[in-house]
This record gives C-alpha cells, structure tokens and sequence, in this order.
C-alpha cells in the first residue's frame, strides 16, 4: 500500500499546473451532474465556485462533481479560500434535555478529484461564535451519503483554523472518504479534534486508503488521521 502511494504522489507531482486562481469563481461550464456527466471543475475559478454553491446550502445530493485538472490556489500570492460548506450544530437552549439543532451545510454528492493535485492553497476559517463552529478543511463537512475520493493536497498548501481543523474534513458525520492525501500543514488553535485528514469522524463514517504526510501543530485531541474518532468511523489502511 504505502509504495503504491507513494508512486502515485510521484506521479501526481510531475503534471504540470493550471494558471495561478486570481481570487473570484466561475460557473462550471461541462457535465450535468450525473454519474456519466459529472459537473467538471476545470479551473480555480471552478473550485470558488464549488465553494460558494455548497456553503450557501446547496447539499448536491445524489450528484457528482469531478476535479480534471491539478489546481494552484495562489497562497502565495495571499489569496485564501473559506472550506467547502459550514458546520453549525449546536444545543437547543430552549431544550431542557439539550437536543441538537443542525444547521450545517453539508455536502452530500459524491466528489472525485482524479488523483488531481490542489495545491498552493490556504484554507482559513477561525469560528468568532461558539454556536457556529464551523469546521475548516477542504470540506468543512460531510454526512451520510457523501463521497470524497482521488484527492490530494500539494506541500504548499495550509489550513488554518480553531476548532475542529483538518486538511481534508473538519467534522464528518458519516459518509466515505477514500483514496486521498495531504502534504499540507495544519495550524490549529483548538481545543478539540485536529486531524491531518479528518478534525472528528463519527456516526459510522468511512475513512479509507488515506494518508497524511504534512506538518501538523494544535493543543489536544490531535492525531495524524484523525483528531478525535466516535460512534462507529471506520479508519482502515491509512497511515501518517
């Protein structure tokens, strides 16, 4: 397992990259979405795109989103990206037995990223209110239903953020995370869950064939796959 990581990082790093991203997003222009005709981020501008569309409530369950080309996020130009999507669970204060209220949004498709290299990306998100956690990683977070696979992180890429920070998924309630690495380094000020691919894996997520190979710097419940795992994740072949 680990030599066929590694030949496929060496792989991945010898394809060239596409045009540097200047900060603004673009529609999508190929695929409707379906598992034949999988909606195409073709560009930097693409993956913003793909950003906004999930983190203002749009789940794209039951479609599929597919990263054709290695993307270059511009971090060292200063450009930063917001992760995919938001979580925001929180206590009822109304509740006297404290229920949950999820306001999170999730992606819910299946996202393939073609052994793609995104790279030279800064991920930030720090949560101001203790309500709306938030989560940072590519993907903020993930549930039932969701599929993340063939995705890699570049050297020069960063996630910074508080609680539950991640390169990949902040806080993943299910789902399946496959065949994905991250060379990137994670710089966390939380206190709870920080992970090189996964901050919180629970209710039966699928952590899969992944591997972390980056820096990684938080306060506690820190681990090189995930932070802190609960209720049934599944972690099989991966490695740090």
């Amino acid at each position: 397992m680990k030599n066929y990581f590694l030949t496929a990082v060496a792989a991945l790093t010898t394809l060239s990259m596409s045009a540097a991203w200047d900060g603004t997003s673009q529609p999508w222009v190929n695929g409707d979405g379906s598992s034949t005709s999988p909606y195409l981020i073709e560009t930097e501008q693409h993956l913003a795109y793909f950003q906004e569309e999930v983190t203002s409530g749009r789940t794209f369950q039951g479609e599929y989103v597919s990263l054709v080309n290695n993307l270059d996020m511009s971090a060292d130009a200063g450009y930063k990206i917001l992760p995919i999507g938001f979580f925001d669970e929180y206590v009822n204060a109304d509740d006297p037995e404290g229920s949950l209220i999820d306001e999170s949004k999730y992606f819910l498709g299946t996202f393939n990223g073609n052994f793609k290299v995104i790279d030279n990306i800064h991920i930030e998100y720090v949560a101001t209110d203790f309500q709306a956690v938030g989560g940072t990683g590519l993907f903020a977070c993930l549930s039932e239903g969701s599929v993340v696979k063939n995705v890699g992180l570049g050297s020069r890429s960063i996630i910074t953020g508080g609680e539950l920070t991640a390169s990949l998924v902040g806080q993943m309630n299910g789902g399946t995370l496959q065949c994905c690495y991250s060379l990137a380094t994670v710089n966390s000020s939380s206190t709870f869950g920080t992970g090189g691919i996964v901050a919180v894996g629970s209710n039966d997520a699928v952590i899969d064939r992944c591997y972390f190979a980056g820096t990684i710097a938080g306060n506690s419940d820190v681990g090189g796959i995930v932070g802190t795992a609960q209720y049934g994740v599944d972690i099989t072949n991966c490695y740090n």
